[in-house]
């Protein structure tokens, strides 16, 4: 009864959000633990081939790694793919959400197809987006030709800034639906009272988006950007599959370096240093982020 006394409601709370999510918690970390561990302790170490063993080698991993200029490239590419990717996810996330929150005539069965891009296997999404932008079959390429009059077929995967940016639109078509359903989700939960007193008070559709909606939004805004951000800063299929980290090395990320170095040049040493820049990289990232966003909301 003492302790129920000196606690305030905010803190009652807080105590039974922690209480609520601490089992899952501690099986989470008993899992990811032993793993994240063994690839740390990987990386001061020499290792060829698949053997657990070999000379400790301290730093070296490390200053091979960040002296090497396709690790430069490799971070550059995966920051270009993550925020491209993200940007684009947010962007059509929000603009189908606020299409889908409208009432029309088949609304129920447009919310369950827009899941589709997000539900298929990363390996059919490749398969059929291999297919739309081949050079010389794909249905693209044909649409194109057939309706602007395009000579020559255009190469997707030949250059590297077309092969970026198709990686981008492929990642963006593969994922965006995940910040529609966490948009929509939030809208359908706004009292209609907010823009029945903004429509009495004159205010005009822009007015309602900006002063309504996207406060509204802010705490979703925080949880999908966070969670896509992370899941693009270290998503391997989709690059791998559809570009293999070419033409040369343009498309070239830090989790297909990672892949290269521990399967097909066997330096597993080095892949997992990689993998741990990767990882210090992303957390501290997403640190800044989460403080920067904590502290606005103090500020508020």
């Amino acid at each position: 009864m003492a302790v129920e006394k000196t606690l305030s409601r905010k803190q009652k709370e807080v105590l039974y959000g922690i209480l609520l999510v601490l089992p899952s918690v501690v099986v989470i970390g008993a899992t990811a633990a032993y793993p994240l561990a063994k690839g740390i302790s990987f990386s001061f170490y020499k290792l060829t081939g698949f053997t657990y063993e070999g000379p400790f080698v301290g730093f070296a991993n490390y200053t091979r790694v960040i002296g090497n200029s396709l690790f430069m490239e490799s971070f550059r590419n995966n920051l270009v793919w993550a925020f491209g990717t993200l940007a684009g996810q947010i962007l059509v996330g929000l603009v189908t959400a606020l299409l889908l929150n409208r009432s029309f005539r088949g609304r129920s069965v447009a919310q369950g197809l827009i899941l589709f891009p997000y539900i298929i296997p990363g390996i059919v999404a490749v398969i059929v987006w291999r297919w739309l932008l081949h050079d010389q079959y794909g249905v693209i390429n044909l649409v194109l030709k057939r309706w602007i009059g395009l000579e020559e077929s255009i190469h997707w995967f030949a250059t590297p800034s077309l092969a970026m940016t198709s990686l981008i639109l492929v990642g963006i078509w593969k994922f965006f639906p995940f910040a529609t359903i966490c948009f929509l989700a939030r809208l359908q939960t706004v009292p209609p009272q907010l823009y029945d007193a903004a429509k009495v008070d004159g205010a005009s559709p822009w007015k309602e988006f900006w002063h309504i909606t996207l406060p509204q939004l802010r705490e979703v805004f925080f949880v999908v950007v966070l969670l896509r951000g992370i899941f693009m800063y270290i998503k391997f299929d989709i690059p791998w599959l559809l570009t293999g980290g070419g033409p040369g090395t343009s498309t070239y990320t830090l989790p297909i370096m990672s892949y290269v170095e521990a399967f097909q040049q066997m330096q597993r040493g080095t892949s997992a240093a990689i993998a741990c820049v990767l990882f210090v990289t992303l957390v501290g990232v997403a640190l800044v982020y989460f403080l920067a966003f904590e502290r606005r909301e103090v500020a508020e």
